[in-house]
């Protein structure tokens, strides 16, 4: 039956050595079970992914009002971000845009019903200066972030840029032991574990703290980086390696090392 199946589900798991994840939780005098207050630095790290997650939603959301009134504006990429055209934006020089190929007066967005026009002219000024407070945020989270790992010697060593900041802030808080066992719970942690199976039986990593990868796919860029995994392609005898997981696992590798 169900149980007698469940039991040698739960005998072939044991017998391939697959252990649980441990929880993490308080208990108190009165038995009540809460999580663990995390660390200071991982929460610092999680408060700036989070904020960083709403600049990109305020983004779209301005990007989303142009599309109504001056679509065309949206080939300018990422030059509309700039301090003078977000002056333009938020004042509505629409002149400005014409010197760099954008005609306002000839948009499709012209065909808007004036009064849509004038109730998106007044939104794009409100999510303008949401997005400047979100902006704002975010920079006292950076700065707050150099303060804590700016100094530290892994950073300085991959250039100081805060991809390698948000690294050691989401993995320097805390002992990850020495030798092969030790590497693997960290690359578990990172979600760069090959622990999944895909719908064609190929095997898929993880998909915890995306933040953490995110990062280092940028410190791989770096000229640490770069140079750290072009020994480890010597070391295998090929010319590069081009799989960007395994080169986000030599990287991390690299600083796990050098954090011990």
């Amino acid at each position: 039956g169900a149980r007698q199946d469940q039991k040698t589900f739960l005998k072939h798991v044991l017998l391939q050595n697959v252990r649980g994840r441990p929880f993490s939780f308080t208990i108190h005098e009165k038995g009540v079970r809460t999580e663990e207050t995390p660390h200071p630095w991982w929460k610092l790290f999680l408060d700036y992914g989070g904020a960083n997650d709403d600049l990109r939603r305020e983004k779209h959301r301005v990007l989303d009002i142009l599309r109504k009134i001056f679509p065309e504006l949206l080939g300018f990429d990422k030059n509309i971000w700039k301090p003078k055209h977000r002056d333009d934006l938020m004042n509505q020089v629409w002149e400005a845009f014409e010197a760099i190929g954008y005609s306002f007066a000839n948009s499709i967005g012209r065909f808007v019903p004036a009064p849509e026009e004038r109730a998106a002219f007044q939104k794009l000024r409100n999510q303008l200066r949401s997005l400047a407070e979100v902006e704002e945020r975010c920079e006292k989270f950076r700065e707050e972030i150099r303060r804590e790992v700016g100094d530290h010697p892994v950073v300085a060593l991959y250039g100081g840029g805060l991809s390698i900041q948000l690294v050691v802030l989401a993995i320097g808080w805390r002992q990850w032991g020495t030798g092969k066992r030790g590497f693997r719970q960290l690359r578990s942690y990172c979600g760069l574990a090959l622990s999944r199976i895909d719908g064609k039986g190929k095997p898929r990593i993880s998909r915890v703290r995306p933040g953490i990868r995110q990062a280092l796919f940028f410190v791989r860029l770096t000229s640490r980086g770069k140079e750290i995994i072009m020994e480890a392609a010597k070391r295998r005898g090929v010319p590069k390696l081009t799989k960007r997981t395994k080169t986000m696992e030599i990287v991390l590798k690299d600083i796990w090392r050098e954090l011990e």
